[in-house]
């Protein structure tokens, strides 16, 4: 996986010593990044989904209650007719940042371009957006027996090959036996290439079935993606491979699309516009996965290298790309990064991204892996999410072998494909409750770390914690919202059962240790306009505790890190 970096703030070019006339954001050299106002009188509607979105797409959002919003909408095919007459190259439209990247080689063309009256000046693509947090629940509390995830690799090697510890760290082939092998599931790989896909091995049961639903190329601007990079080939290997007894994917029966968004030979921050391109492309298409086994920090120019601090969920295009892609109601599954033995060891972007799922890397015997990048996001939240195999993963070769490759590249894939499989057995489940699931069935979810996250999923146990939460419990369904988590100072918390908003009477909040010992309690908290802070969460010491607050007969219940 390549470290890569994308920092927004090149403000043009100088036409003249004398004239500093800031411009269109340059990404690339001769390329440049143009944003738009608006979406005014576009011919598209929200009306007529049909006309942008497949009925895939819009079923997703049916299934799961989610609105259609302006940025589902096509950039206004006028503002792009406008361009093209100046005479640039439209490469890649992006309706979610309502912007596209042209083709300039002319520089007198870019102050015509920045003077229509619908191109936004240059401003810090940073930006306020309030998150899309993920919502703990009692979901977390489930005692479930499960079964210990010993196995007899010997005998799963006879039916996945070399890639039976991969799956079986995840008690992932439990849920093959029951019949989840990803069917119906649509996962996005966004990768640098899918060298020799349609000719190698372990893919001939892929184009048998038909599962390979199409490819796409933002890099090139084609649909031949089959002559660049071995990354997204070895990436797919390790969910949609299948060769019995040699090779056997984590989701063999899931569908794909693959989109290359990524140029392989160079660090240059268009392809972060690739990368939210290629994510609308997967929403519009159906998608229900993407994984992406890219990040991005540094860059070839030094300058435009982004810093810890911008790893803050709202900075980045592809952080922003990908929490509009969960906004959406896909599951976002990114590799953490590689640079855990770096002076910069922190994770990079899309990986700090809120709503998504970020992976760590961990060897065959479960341990951490000195090159997998490292959290918290800079304003602490707990990254990577959870981690997977990415020592040594057993992959398809170039060349029609069985090899293996490293990298939180694969520790990606590997999890993305068990993601699928869960998702195929709880189809009713949103993308945040699928998260939440595999979160909470993880193997140190009472003690999370910035090096395993909240360790390595248990999906056998996943699985009975999502029957169990969508058995008709109400009281599971009750959502608290507790920030900053992990905490240090001050708490902040929110709440609601999606019904009403409590006034600030009657409220008692508690706080148990992960003992069941009541360590806080406020039987006068107040709250106002929905939210309650608590001062005196700075004298409690770190650990993991329970919040739970009652409210008219209601009881909501969270988990918080105390730092």
């Amino acid at each position: 996986m390549k470290s890569k970096m994308l920092f927004l703030l090149i403000f043009g070019l100088f036409f003249s010593v004398s004239q500093a006339q800031r411009i269109v954001k340059k990404v690339y050299p001769d390329k440049y990044l143009v944003e738009f106002t608006d979406k005014k009188n576009s011919p598209y509607s929200l009306e007529q989904p049909e006309k942008f979105l497949s009925q895939k797409s819009i079923e997703r959002r049916r299934n799961y209650h989610l609105s259609l919003d302006e940025s589902d909408l096509p950039v206004n095919p006028e503002y792009l007719a406008a361009l093209k007459k100046l005479g640039v190259k439209i490469l890649n439209v992006s309706k979610w940042l309502n912007s596209c990247t042209v083709l300039c080689k002319d520089t007198t063309v870019l102050q015509k371009i920045y003077e229509l009256p619908f191109v936004k000046k240059p401003h810090s693509w940073r930006t306020n957006k309030k998150n899309y947090e993920k919502i703990y629940t009692e979901i977390s509390r489930i005692q479930i027996p499960v079964k210990k995830n010993e196995v007899d690799l010997e005998k799963l090697e006879k039916k996945y090959g070399e890639a039976a510890n991969q799956i079986a760290q995840l008690n992932g082939h439990l849920l093959h036996e029951m019949g989840f092998r990803g069917r119906g599931i649509t996962i996005a790989i966004l990768d640098a290439g899918f060298f020799n896909v349609h000719s190698l091995p372990a893919f001939d049961s892929l184009w048998k079935n038909k599962q390979i639903l199409g490819t796409r190329d933002f890099v090139d601007g084609d649909s031949s993606v089959f002559d660049a990079s071995t990354h997204g080939m070895e990436v797919l290997s390790t969910i949609g491979g299948n060769i019995p007894g040699k090779l056997v994917g984590t989701a063999p029966d899931a569908n794909f699309w693959l989109l290359r968004s990524e140029d392989a030979y160079t660090e240059y921050i268009i392809e972060e516009h690739n990368w939210a391109c290629a994510a609308e492309f997967a929403d519009s298409v159906g998608a229900d996965v993407i994984n992406s086994s890219l990040g991005y920090f540094d860059f070839d120019d030094a300058t435009q290298n982004y810093s810890y601090e911008d790893m803050n969920g709202n900075t980045s295009i592809s952080t922003l790309a990908a929490d509009f892609a969960a906004k959406k109601g896909i599951l976002v599954v990114n590799s953490a990064g590689n640079d855990g033995d770096s002076e910069q060891r922190h994770i990079g972007a899309p990986a700090d991204a809120d709503s998504i799922l970020s992976i760590g890397a961990v060897d065959k015997n479960n341990e951490y892996v000195y090159f997998s990048s490292q959290g918290p996001t800079f304003d602490k939240r707990i990254k990577p999410n959870v981690s997977a195999k990415g020592l040594d993963a057993t992959v398809q070769g170039r060349w029609g072998n069985i090899s293996s490759s490293s990298g939180t590249s694969f520790s990606s894939p590997i999890l993305a494909g068990m993601v699928a499989c869960l998702w195929q057995a709880h189809r009713n489940a949103t993308n945040m409750q699928v998260i939440e699931a595999i979160e909470a069935s993880s193997h140190q979810f009472s003690q999370p770390d910035t090096f395993w996250g909240f360790g390595i999923p248990n999906f056998y146990k996943a699985d009975k914690i999502l029957t169990e939460y969508q058995s008709g419990n109400t009281f599971l369904k009750r959502k608290l919202l507790l920030y900053p988590n992990p905490c240090n100072e001050v708490l902040f918390v929110e709440f609601s059962d999606n019904k009403q908003e409590y006034q600030p009477l009657g409220i008692n909040l508690m706080i148990y240790n992960v003992l069941g010992e009541l360590v806080y309690s406020d039987n006068k908290a107040v709250m106002e306009y929905n939210r309650l802070m608590v001062k005196q969460i700075q004298h409690l010491p770190r650990g993991v505790y329970i919040v739970k607050l009652s409210a008219e007969g209601h009881i909501f219940q969270g988990k918080l890190v105390k730092q």
